[in-house]
């Protein structure tokens, strides 16, 4: 029984006994009426949860379509260099940096992010709903996002715009001196705590013509779901290409996972923590293909 069923019926209670002198059928009817109210009032609750699934879900496929997309570009500048990004913090970074948007701009950044499907009162909130979702997923996974806004002293943001992204992105406004040059140390050292110092320096020079810093750290640490065996592991050859290969010490471990296989690729899931909420997607080109042919058909489809 949750909270408002227990409510309802003392509430209930209280109004048959206030009104000692009211008919059997009349207090039948009234604890109709009540518990009628409380149906309706349970469906609006469990509706409003749905909802707010349906939008988190939206928001989070939102996100993945656009990191796939920044992957595509990225990836045709940089088609021979190793790659690593943040879809998640950059939408997250640049979902804040809307909130102080408006007319085209805000239109553009709108497109880019794949947010047209999402309505945009609740857009803030979706993000802030899967923020929390994901830093509590499982109690073996250690998932720390952290935002930060970081202003000139000298300028003054919108009331409105400080209150949005404090509230749906637990962001942290801090007002700086940026023609300090130790100012950038501030910056530096948040970032690093919130990485557990994996990232000591994340900017090495502020401008005083620059208004706003809106930064995003994301620290990940996760425990295997089924943890590999030390001793399995070996020296094996690692192929860059079908004709190019070198050793690495390479994991080895049989079990049941999600798995999919084409004539393009192969693809597994290794999951994390006890609830298997989060994992690593792992995709390998075949021995026919390469990485570029892969990469040129890699999408959120």
């Amino acid at each position: 029984m949750n909270r408002n069923t227990v409510l309802g019926t003392l509430g209930v209670s209280l109004l048959l006994i206030l009104m000692v002198m009211v008919s059997q059928q009349e207090a039948s009817s009234i604890n109709s009426v009540r518990q009628n109210d409380q149906n309706r009032e349970i469906a609006a609750n469990q509706t409003i949860t749905e909802t707010t699934e349906t939008q988190m879900s939206q928001i989070a496929n939102d996100s993945n379509r656009f990191g796939f997309n920044l992957f595509t570009q990225i990836n045709t500048q940089q088609s021979n260099d190793n790659i690593v990004i943040s879809p998640n913090s950059i939408a997250i970074a640049l979902a804040m940096a809307r909130n102080g948007t408006d007319g085209a701009t805000k239109a553009e950044m709108t497109k880019v992010l794949e947010l047209n499907q999402l309505d945009p009162k609740i857009t803030d909130k979706s993000y802030q709903k899967l923020i929390q979702t994901l830093k509590t997923a499982d109690s073996n996974v250690n998932l720390a996002i952290a935002n930060g806004l970081w202003s000139n002293q000298n300028i003054t943001l919108k009331e409105q715009f400080v209150e949005d992204v404090k509230e749906s992105y637990q962001a942290k406004l801090t007002s700086l001196d940026f023609a300090d040059f130790q100012t950038k140390n501030i910056i530096n050292d948040w970032v690093s705590k919130n990485t557990a110092n994996k990232i000591p320096e994340i900017v090495d020079s502020l401008s005083t013509e620059d208004a706003l810093y809106l930064t995003n750290a994301i620290y990940f640490k996760g425990i295997w779901t089924n943890k590999f065996d030390l001793d399995a592991t070996t020296e094996q050859p690692f192929y860059q290409d079908p004709d190019s290969s070198q050793p690495q010490l390479m994991m080895n471990q049989t079990g049941d996972y999600r798995y999919y296989q084409n004539d393009g690729f192969q693809a597994i899931r290794l999951p994390y923590g006890e609830k298997e909420e989060l994992g690593m997607y792992i995709f390998l080109p075949s021995q026919t293909s390469n990485l570029a042919e892969f990469n040129q058909q890699l999408n959120i489809d």
